[in-house]
């Protein structure tokens, strides 16, 4: 498949951040050379992305490729997004220097940052597929829907693929290892996709100490999902 031109993004990381403490908990991204590669649907659903992100001190990059013509820019800022570096994370070294409690866990862990799903879609498709079998079943059965029915990526002469976008997971009738009603559940998510219901902006609107089904755009997002149940 023909690939957009790549594109070059730089970004100073505000607050502790290691890009290999990340890849080592996370555990599922592949490697070309030095480069943690992040292939995923982008939202807006008009192609997928496979995001080479690099580290040099606090420096990272990242070099973007692109299917159809996906937005080079939201691209990037969602797998920003994936390791959480779209957020300030100065202040939460000052929780460590400030708890000694906390510090250690830092220290231990890395100075870890929350590890994401790409896109709210994918964290649904996950939980959808991944009920009742291990977390390693979920992985194996997502990686093999991204070989049969997601996007293909050339990168420096390697095929990665990204997980099926909504309108190529509304094509798939069966899947082997997926009970009818699982399909139909991630059918119902991929819709909840495209009319903006799992929308990252929208649902980052929820109030943070509102009781969560008291949030309009999480209720929405869940009766929406339970339309399929």
């Amino acid at each position: 498949m023909a690939i957009a031109p790549l594109a070059h993004f730089e970004v100073a990381a505000q607050g502790p951040f290691d890009i290999e403490v990340e890849a080592g908990h996370f555990g599922g991204w592949p490697r070309l050379g030095d480069a943690v590669v992040m292939p995923f649907p982008v939202e807006g659903w008009r192609g997928s992305a496979a995001v080479l992100m690099r580290q040099r001190g606090k420096t990272i990059t990242g070099d973007v490729h692109v299917t159809g013509t996906t937005d080079v820019e939201r691209a990037w800022q969602q797998a920003m997004a994936t390791v959480s570096l779209d957020v300030d994370g100065r202040g939460f070294a000052e929780v460590g220097r400030r708890d000694p409690v906390i510090g250690r866990l830092q220290a231990d862990y890395g100075n870890l940052r929350p590890v994401l799903f790409h896109s709210p879609y994918e964290a649904a498709c996950a939980f959808v597929i991944g009920h009742r079998i291990s977390i390693l079943q979920t992985r194996r059965i997502r990686q093999q829907m991204a070989e049969l029915s997601g996007a293909t990526i050339e990168v420096d002469g390697t095929a990665v693929r990204a997980f099926p976008d909504p309108h190529a997971l509304l094509r798939i009738e069966s899947f082997p290892s997926v009970a009818p009603a699982k399909i139909e559940r991630l059918h119902q998510v991929a819709r909840a996709a495209l009319d903006g219901t799992l929308d990252r902006a929208r649902l980052r609107r929820c109030p943070k100490w509102t009781p969560w089904l008291s949030c309009e755009p999480c209720r929405a997002s869940v009766n929406s999902l339970r339309r399929a149940s």
